[in-house]
């Protein structure tokens, strides 16, 4: 008996990894290899801890329901084969009335899967003990679109993360494609969970909703709540919805890098609503163009949601200072209003902070003021000692007129308020100029260059003037910009190691030759490519998958070599080259 058991906990303990080598739905298998739905199936058999990854890319069509995963399984999709960034897996539910991928287990993980059309919800997390789950990671989020219920449901599950995933949009946040009830719904208990760098537009109903009580300390941030890239689209009802005795949990933090941007949403950009729902701070982020005309506002209690907390009155607003009173202590936060006009939506409420200005604290008499640069009409936001914030102030103008910085795009701002960012090409190098009116916990910029604004490289880095609120200028001068168009942006490091990144900016300088010429483009037959420099050359197709590679050493230089094409599909490829000093992608185009 004894020797059994132990066979049997080294069975179950036994980390194996998985691989989906068939599209087939539901499909078989042999050994470790077989269809998706075989691979769960034998790793929930053999409990313990596993690894699914894949050797194929493309579509599964769910025909009907995936095992639940009842073992803790990671669901790799990064691991396809030329898998870059955008998921490479989609599993197409066909609008069955089954959910997509149902988490059961604790320490189960989803990453760089699209997972579209389910009858019911799209991801779920169906039980109390499922806690440590991650649906998406760094690099590798998910797509949970077309859901006829919720795109996530995280039913009583803790400590989760949900990270770099779109909800309700494609991956490049340029379609509707909305779930039918909320983005992210997360109930029935489900606490300490952190919504991070998540795109969560076009669903029915709230984009998120955490509600019930004990669905407590959980945290969203660095997300995009209502637009997509090419319009102001938006959320049926609510931004994000606090609701029946949900508490302590928080919108943002006290890291400018976590600010949110709510913006475009029908209702409410945050309402809180219920007596027992309290101590939900919501710090600095970005509102814009929710609340239409109805009564709707920025940030709105209801039902003694945050014990109805007050908002603060602002008593005087000029271009350097704004005062005003509240309960003692608040934590006050400050704002330049949504200008509905210059946004794009006239009608809407001003009660909304579309530019974020600073934060002070309130003395024990209640009273608080604000010293720096300010314009447009200002509104505050309060939160008291116990974490009630309040909704926004009646605004007050500072006579300096101004329009926001913030619209209602897909955009989230820099926690540095960029005045201009240009760049010139002078004698050829290229030297880029900007300038700042504001700075929250920057330590430097870092300066990165693209041949094609697709990927970036460091190429310089410029010290900050870290917390200012007065104007900053600088300069980096490029002294061997690429021949031809030259992309740059600006990434914004933070003191606590926050990233966030500027606008594209770009121009035609005649600087060094590039690496590599690639000729005829459009090509037929033949692919003649010529190489200056050592580099590493790499041929994918849209889909990320590798066409060719090759290698030109520094022995082989200068050289000459040409590629038979003629079993390539027509369409549009991109060639990686990567030197020594740059990584620069080129477009070609392989016609029949």
């Amino acid at each position: 008996m004894i020797v059994i058991l132990l066979l049997l906990v080294a069975r179950h303990a036994a980390a194996t990894t998985y691989t989906v080598n068939s599209l087939d739905h539901p499909g078989t298998g042999s050994g470790t290899s077989g269809s998706l739905n075989w691979c769960i199936t034998q790793a929930n058999a053999a409990g313990g801890a596993h690894t699914i990854n894949f050797s194929v890319t493309g579509t599964i069509n769910v025909t009907s329901a995936l095992p639940a995963f009842s073992a803790s399984i990671t669901l790799d999709g990064s691991s396809a084969p030329g898998f870059v960034g955008t998921p490479l897996i989609k599993l197409n539910g066909g609008g069955g009335s089954y959910s997509g991928l149902r988490l059961s287990a604790k320490d189960c993980k989803v990453y760089a899967i699209a997972v579209d059309d389910f009858g019911t919800t799209g991801i779920s997390v169906t039980a109390d003990v499922a806690d440590n789950f991650e649906i998406g990671g760094s690099g590798k989020g998910c797509v949970v679109t077309n859901s006829g219920q919720y795109g996530i449901l995280i039913t009583g599950g803790d400590y989760g993360k949900i990270y770099e995933t779109r909800v309700g949009t494609d991956w490049q946040g340029t379609l509707c494609q909305g779930n039918e009830y909320d983005g992210i719904n997360l109930q029935s208990g489900a606490s300490y969970n952190d919504i991070y760098k998540c795109w969560i537009s076009c669903n029915g109903y709230a984009g998120i909703r955490i509600t019930g009580s004990n669905s407590n300390y959980n945290k969203v941030r660095a997300t995009i709540v209502g637009p997509i890239s090419s319009t102001c689209s938006y959320n049926g009802y609510y931004g994000i919805e606090i609701e029946s005795g949900a508490s302590y949990n928080e919108i943002g933090s006290a890291s400018a890098a976590d600010r949110n941007k709510i913006a475009g949403n029908q209702y409410d950009g945050i309402t809180v609503s219920g007596s027992g729902s309290l101590y939900n701070h919501i710090y600095a982020n970005y509102f814009v163009c929710n609340a239409p005309p109805g009564g709707y506002e920025g940030v709105r209690l209801t039902s003694s949601g945050n014990s109805n907390k007050s908002a603060p009155v602002i008593t005087s607003a000029s271009a350097i200072t704004v005062s005003g009173t509240s309960a003692a202590n608040d934590e006050i936060t400050v704002y330049r209003a949504l200008v509905p006009s210059s946004a794009g939506c006239s009608g809407y409420s001003t009660k909304q902070g579309a530019d974020y200005f600073g934060t002070t604290t309130a003395t024990a008499t209640g009273n608080w003021t604000l010293s720096g640069s300010f314009s447009g009409s200002v509104t505050a936001m309060a939160t008291s000692t116990s974490g009630n914030s309040s909704p926004f102030a009646t605004p007050v103008s500072t006579g300096v007129t101004a329009s926001n910085v913030s619209t209602c795009t897909s955009v989230l701002l820099l926690p540095v308020e960029l005045i201009d960012f240009s760049v010139q090409c002078q004698s050829g190098r290229a030297v880029l100029d900007w300038t700042t009116a504001s700075e929250e916990m920057i330590t430097s910029f870092i300066i990165q260059r693209s041949g094609n604004a697709l990927m970036f490289d460091d190429i310089g880095e410029v010290r900050a003037a870290g917390d200012a609120l007065t104007i900053s200028a600088y300069r980096f001068t490029d002294e061997k910009p690429f021949s031809g168009f030259n992309y740059y942006r600006l990434k914004c490091m933070g003191a606590n190691h926050e990233i966030s990144f500027s606008k594209v900016v770009a121009a035609e300088c005649s600087g060094t030759p590039s690496t590599v010429s690639v000729s005829p483009n459009p090509a037929y037959d033949v692919l003649i490519i010529t190489c200056r420099d050592a580099a590493q050359l790499t041929l994918r197709n849209t889909s990320g998958q590798v066409v060719f590679e090759k290698l030109f050493a520094e022995e082989e230089l200068p050289a000459k070599q040409s590629f038979d094409i003629t079993s390539l599909p027509a369409g549009i490829y991109l060639l990686e080259v990567k030197d020594v000093q740059s990584r620069q992608i080129q477009k070609v185009v392989v016609q029949r």
